[in-house]
C-alpha cells in the first residue's frame, strides 16, 4: 500500500537539524514503533509498517482508503466517541498478538498521531482483578499478594511494597484535561513495568497512587537501586498529546513481616514513609522506621485534641508591644496565639497552625483570633494598633473579609487600628483573588503588612501590585551577631520603604547592638524580648504606665 508523505524529512533547507529531522524519520519508519497519522473521520493519512502490520489482512488487501476502525469490532462505538473529542486518550482493543493499547493524540490541523502498543498487564496478576485504565493490577489483585504473602513463608528474600505518588498529578487534570492525565497514568504505568523489567508486579490503587510488590534477595541495597531507579524514570518529561508535562514521584518503602503478618498495618507502614517523603520535599523516597509510627499517633492525638480545642476554651492572645524607635513609646502590639492545654501545657503556634491549616481548623481559630484581638483592642486606654497573623487560607472563600467586617462591627474598634500581617506565600497562588480580599480591605481602613519581608522570591512583585502599610523585616536579617551583609540588606529594604511611603518594623531584637543598628538606620518600629515578651492581656496596662513613665523621665 501506497501512503501519503506526511512524514517524509523536509530536503528543502540544508543545516544539521534538518539532516537530523530526515535521520530521525528513517529510523521511525523502518522500526518496530507502530505510529499513524489519522484525520477527524479516523482515515489513516500515513502510517509506519509496523502500524500496517498490526491491522487485519483483509483491511489491507480490500486497497483504497484505510480507516483506524478496522481495528474495532462494529458493535465497539468507543474509537467513534474518541474521534469525534478533542481530548487525548487511550483505549484497549483485542488483537491476535495480545491487548493492544491505542493511544490517541489531541487533535491538531494536521490531524492525530496515533500509536499503538501492548497494553500492559503485571504476569502474575488475573486480569478479573486488573485496573481498566492502565491494565495493572487493583486492589483486589493487591489484596490477593498479600493473602499469598501470609501463607507463605519465604526467609530467604524480603517482600517489600513501594507505596508511589505522583507530584503535582492534580496540576496536570486541571490545566491539561483529565484525557490527558488517563494517558499519563498509562505512561506512567509504562515506566513503573520497564522498570522492575519482571521483577514484582505494579498495581494502580486509584487517582495516580500506585504500588510496586517486590521480592529483595539482597535487601535494602536492592530495594533503593529500585526506589532510585523509580524517582528518577518517574521525573523525566512525559510527550503526551503535544504538551511536555513535567511531574516527579515520592516513594514510601515498607517491608512485610511474616511475624506480625498484618498487611494492612504494612500498608500503613509504606503510607506513612510515603507520608515523609512528600513532606521531607517530594520527588525522593523514604524507608518505614518505627518512629514514623509514633510521630503519626502523636499527630493523629494532637488533631483530636486541636478540633475540641476552641469548643474548650483552650486557646489564648498575649501580646507583644511594639515600640516607636525615635522616642521608644509604644506604637502597638502584635496578637500572638497561645494553645493552652490541661494535659499538654502551653503549645507555641508553630507546633500546631501547620495542623490547623492541613485539616482545615484555620479559618474558625483565625476568626477567633481576629474578634478576640478586635475586642480587647477596644478596652485598651490607649489607641494602641494590634496586629494579627494571618494564614494564607483564611483568604479561601472571601471569608477572611466577613470576618473582619464582622469583628470590627462587633468591637467598636477603629478599623485603621487593626492591621493584618500576612506573609508572601500567601499571594504565590490566586494572587488576583487575594489581591481583591485585600484592596476592600484597605478600603475599609485596615491597615495591611507584609510579613517576613525579603525571605520569598518575589517580594518586590507583591509591592508593585498593592500597597502595603508596613514591612515587617524578617528576624533572620536582624537576629545573630550582626554583620555586613545583614546591614546592607537591612538599609536597602528600609530605603525602600521609605520610598514607597510604607513605615517599617523589625521583628527579633534582643540586643542592645540591633536595637542601636536599626535605630541609626532609620528603622520606624521594632518588637522583641529586648523590649518585653508577650504578656497577657491583663499585664498590658501596667506595662504601658511603666512604659510612659520612663519615656516622660527621658
Amino acid at each position: 500500500m501506497t501512503m501519503t508523505d506526511h512524514l517524509t524529512p523536509d530536503t528543502s533547507t540544508d543545516g544539521a537539524t534538518s539532516a537530523a529531522g530526515g535521520l530521525l524519520e528513517q529510523a521511525v519508519r523502518s522500526g518496530s514503533l507502530a505510529i499513524a497519522l489519522v484525520d477527524a473521520q479516523g482515515t489513516i493519512v500515513d502510517a509506519t509498517p509496523a502500524f500496517i502490520d498490526l491491522l487485519p489482512p483483509e483491511a489491507v488487501e480490500a486497497g483504497g482508503a484505510l480507516r483506524l476502525d478496522a481495528l474495532f469490532s462494529p458493535d465497539d462505538h468507543r474509537l467513534a466517541a474518541g474521534l469525534a473529542s478533542d481530548g487525548a486518550g487511550v483505549l484497549r482493543i483485542e488483537h491476535s498478538g495480545g491487548p493492544l493499547a491505542l493511544s490517541l493524540g489531541s487533535l491538531q490541523p494536521v490531524g492525530r498521531l496515533v500509536t499503538l502498543m501492548p497494553f500492559l498487564e503485571s504476569p502474575c496478576i488475573d486480569k478479573a482483578v486488573s485496573d481498566p485504565l492502565t491494565g495493572l493490577g487493583n486492589r483486589n489483585a493487591l489484596k490477593q499478594i498479600l493473602a499469598q504473602w501470609q501463607a507463605e513463608a519465604d526467609p530467604e528474600a524480603e517482600r517489600v511494597v513501594l507505596m508511589i505518588d505522583l507530584d503535582r498529578f492534580k496540576q496536570v487534570n486541571d490545566t491539561l484535561g483529565h484525557p490527558i492525565g488517563d494517558d499519563l497514568l498509562v505512561h506512567v504505568a509504562g515506566r513503573l513495568e520497564r522498570t522492575l523489567d519482571g521483577d514484582g508486579a505494579v498495581l494502580r490503587l486509584g487517582g495516580d497512587e500506585m504500588i510496586v510488590v517486590y521480592r529483595d534477595d539482597d535487601y535494602p541495597r536492592q530495594t533503593e537501586r529500585m526506589a532510585q531507579a523509580i524517582v528518577s524514570r518517574l521525573a523525566r518529561t512525559f510527550l503526551i498529546g503535544g504538551h511536555q508535562i513535567d511531574i516527579s514521584a515520592s516513594v514510601g518503602i515498607a517491608c512485610f513481616d511474616p511475624e506480625e503478618g498484618d498487611t494492612s498495618r504494612l500498608l500503613m507502614h509504606a503510607d506513612l514513609a510515603l507520608y515523609a517523603a512528600k513532606t521531607g520535599g517530594r520527588n525522593q523516597y523514604c524507608f518505614f522506621e518505627p518512629h514514623l509510627e509514633s510521630a503519626a499517633q502523636a499527630r493523629r492525638d494532637m488533631e483530636v485534641r486541636l478540633r475540641r480545642a476552641l469548643a474548650l476554651e483552650e486557646f489564648q492572645l498575649v501580646y507583644q508591644p511594639q515600640i516607636s524607635l525615635s522616642d521608644g513609646s509604644i506604637s502597638g502590639f502584635e496578637a500572638l496565639i497561645r494553645w493552652v492545654s490541661e494535659d499538654h501545657g502551653v503549645v507555641l503556634p508553630a507546633q500546631f497552625i501547620g495542623l490547623a491549616e492541613e485539616i482545615g481548623e484555620i479559618h474558625a481559630i483565625g476568626e477567633w483570633a481576629i474578634r478576640t484581638a478586635c475586642r480587647e483592642a477596644a478596652g485598651w486606654d490607649a489607641p494602641y494598633s494590634v496586629a494579627v497573623n494571618v494564614s494564607p487560607l483564611q483568604f479561601e472563600g472571601g471569608r477572611l473579609v466577613t470576618a473582619v467586617a464582622s469583628a470590627l462591627e462587633e468591637s467598636g474598634l477603629d478599623p485603621g487600628r487593626l492591621e493584618l500581617e500576612i506573609t508572601e506565600e500567601a499571594l504565590i497562588d490566586k494572587t488576583r483573588e487575594i489581591l481583591e480580599q485585600l484592596w476592600t480591605l484597605r478600603e475599609m481602613g485596615v491597615c495591611i503588612a507584609m510579613d517576613d519581608f525579603g525571605t520569598g522570591y518575589s517580594s518586590l512583585g507583591y509591592l508593585r501590585n498593592f500597597p502595603f502599610s508596613r514591612l515587617k523585616i524578617d528576624q533572620s536579617f536582624v537576629g545573630g551577631a550582626p554583620d555586613e551583609r545583614s546591614r546592607t540588606l537591612v538599609s536597602a529594604i528600609l530605603v525602600l520603604a521609605n520610598e514607597l511611603d510604607m513605615t517599617t518594623i523589625a521583628g527579633g531584637v534582643e540586643t542592645e547592638q540591633q536595637h542601636q543598628i536599626l535605630t541609626q538606620s532609620g528603622c520606624v518600629r521594632a518588637q522583641g524580648h529586648f523590649f518585653a515578651p508577650p504578656m497577657p492581656p491583663g499585664a498590658i496596662a501596667a506595662y504601658c504606665a511603666g512604659v510612659a513613665k520612663t519615656v516622660g523621665a527621658g
